[in-house]
């Protein structure tokens, strides 16, 4: 299971620490929040149950489905997400988990270890349904919501088509938390848990992707031409691609997992060209939500000390980079050569350079990682975000 990262928060498995057991109970065994949970609400009676818990949640994770912690970058615990197979009603409930006291309904019913559809004699595909639960400490900042479109990117890009949410209908915080992710209310069902609940889904989109090209600079010879850029993008499944400036980045349409789309577009690349040269691709609402953490596309929004300390005049000294998508940039804050990457996320790193006309986030994130990177001012970014939004 892989952490997730997003401009403010890590996504990661729960342990069996004692500062991961201690917040679990803590935040379980309040009746706030476990209110919408289960058909008969039940507390969280000790910290041996929440190890438990985390037993049965590891047991879950198999590449695309699982549960993360949600905590800030310094470690500070806000909450659960859960990506998990739902089960159908007909008697899954009555069988099965509410005799042991597990089912959660509401965001993320708890899995109970068993294939609650079998049970029922029903030889339908199980649904996977997405959830979160957070303390109190953490409510109305925005967190389920970011957190929650993490872990979506992370299931679709795995492969998966569709992902429901179900909620107590009195739920009404967290249905506005399922509509601003961007799924559809279909009212409410019976299908599943026995119970009635409002049910939400999610289609894997066609979405919109940024490619960037490392060491292309169009026009020059020996190098790629724009031509070959958008024809390698149309080779590899990518819809209406279109060149932003003459700099190697192309936007297009796509169904795929990044790294696979990346991969093919290189291929494509070479194919057409001649040329060899590494591809980055990440979805176009991942590279919104990065540029708008660090330089909003709204000028008026960004203040001193907003967005990690990032003031308005320091934007010319910020750098956005892109490299292998199984990478982050570890312990960052991590001062480099008239630099310090300050941030990073799976293929992605933000640096700071210590002058304007001195770009060294390249160079410095490549010794980090051992790995080629290409990189594009923010100032760049931010007119991109602003054309495509």
């Amino acid at each position: 299971m892989i952490d997730l990262r997003t401009a403010r928060l890590t996504l990661r498995p729960w342990t069996d620490s004692a500062d991961d057991l201690a917040f679990l109970f803590d935040m379980y065994s309040r009746e706030e929040v476990q209110r919408y949970i289960g058909v008969t609400p039940q507390l969280m009676q000790s910290t041996d149950e929440a190890r438990e818990r985390v037993a049965r949640w590891k047991g879950m994770h198999d590449g695309c489905r699982g549960v993360w912690g949600v905590t800030l970058h310094d470690g500070t615990r806000l909450g659960t997400v859960l990506c998990k197979r739902i089960s159908w009603s007909a008697g899954a409930v009555e069988k099965g988990a509410v005799e042991k006291g597990a089912v959660e309904v509401g965001l993320a019913p708890q899995d109970t270890g068993q294939d609650a559809a079998q049970d029922t004699g029903r030889d339908a595909e199980q649904d996977t349904e997405i959830g979160w639960h957070f303390h109190p400490d953490a409510w109305g900042r925005g967190y389920a919501s970011e957190a929650a479109t993490a872990v979506l990117r992370h299931a679709f890009e795995a492969g998966l088509e569709r992902v429901v949410a179900v909620t107590n209908p009195a739920n009404t915080a967290s249905q506005r938390v399922c509509l601003r992710i961007g799924m559809t209310d279909l009212g409410p069902t019976t299908s599943y848990y026995d119970t009635t609940c409002e049910l939400f889904e999610l289609a894997a989109p066609g979405r919109r992707c940024v490619a960037f090209f490392r060491n292309v600079n169009q026009g020059q010879r020996g190098h790629p031409s724009g031509t070959h850029l958008g024809e390698a993008m149309t080779d590899a499944g990518f819809l209406g691609s279109e060149g932003f400036r003459a700099n190697g980045i192309v936007v297009g349409t796509a169904v795929g997992a990044p790294a696979q789309l990346a991969a093919d577009t290189a291929d494509a690349l070479a194919a057409r060209s001649g040329l060899q040269r590494a591809v980055f691709v990440l979805a176009f609402d991942e590279v919104a939500d990065i540029v708008d953490a660090f330089a909003p596309v709204d000028v008026d929004r960004l203040q001193p000390g907003v967005a990690d300390g990032v003031a308005p005049d320091e934007v010319s000294h910020l750098e956005f980079s892109v490299f292998d998508r199984r990478v982050v940039v570890e312990g960052v804050p991590v001062r480099g050569i008239h630099c310090e990457v300050i941030a990073s996320g799976h293929g992605w790193a933000v640096t700071r350079n210590d002058h304007v006309d001195r770009s060294q986030g390249t160079p410095t994130i490549e010794r980090l990682i051992g790995s080629p990177v290409t990189s594009r001012g923010m100032s760049t970014m931010r007119g991109l975000v602003r054309r495509y939004s």
